[in-house]
C-alpha cells in the first residue's frame, strides 16, 4: 500500500508541476521560446518549493506515539 500511494502521489505531483511549467511558459512576455520554457521552470521550481516548505512546517505537528513501558522479565 505504502509503495502504490508513493507512486501514485509521485506522478500527481509530476503532473502538476509540468502543469504550472507549460502554464506559465505559454502566458511568458518572452522574446525566444527558451527563454519562456525557462521562466516556466522557475515557476513550477518556486511552487515545489513551497509546496516542501508547507510539508517541512507541517512535520511538526506530527505526534509521537507514547512508548509502552517495558515489561520485566518473569524468572522462575
Amino acid at each position: 500500500m505504502n509503495n502504490t500511494v508513493r507512486q501514485v502521489g509521485g506522478s500527481i505531483g509530476t503532473a502538476l508541476l509540468v502543469s504550472v511549467m507549460s502554464n506559465q511558459a505559454a502566458h511568458a512576455d518572452a522574446h525566444s521560446p527558451a527563454n519562456a520554457a525557462l521562466h516556466g521552470m522557475n515557476a513550477a521550481f518556486i511552487v515545489a518549493a513551497c509546496i516542501a516548505l508547507a510539508g517541512f512546517l507541517l512535520s511538526f505537528t506530527l505526534k509521537k506515539k507514547p512508548r509502552p513501558a517495558k515489561q520485566q522479565a518473569v524468572t522462575r
